[in-house]
């Protein structure tokens, strides 16, 4: 499509492969005024690879970061619980 307009153009259409859509099919889409060269199926819109590779890499940081802080305040707890113990025995 040279502009996005209603009638006939073509367009690459992109999608998540969950579509029954066959290429050369016929189809109303949505077209993106800022870039008419992308165009997408109503209603399944196109999220690209980079999309989830950010949230992943953003679950497994904080995934890891929470390891680390636990780990550390199990640490400390078992700590603080052996010193008590000590304490305790001494007293006696």
């Amino acid at each position: 499509m040279q502009h996005p307009a209603v009638g006939d153009g073509s367009a690459t259409v992109y999608g998540q492969a969950q579509t029954s859509v066959q290429p050369g099919d016929t189809l109303t889409v949505l077209a993106d005024p800022k870039r008419p060269d992308h165009a997408e199926i109503s209603g399944s819109p196109y999220y690209p690879a980079a999309s989830w590779i950010k949230g992943l890499l953003f679950t497994i940081v904080a995934g890891f970061i929470t390891v680390v802080v636990s780990r550390k305040a199990v640490i400390m707890f078992l700590r603080h619980r052996r010193v008590s113990a000590d304490q305790k025995r001494r007293r006696r």
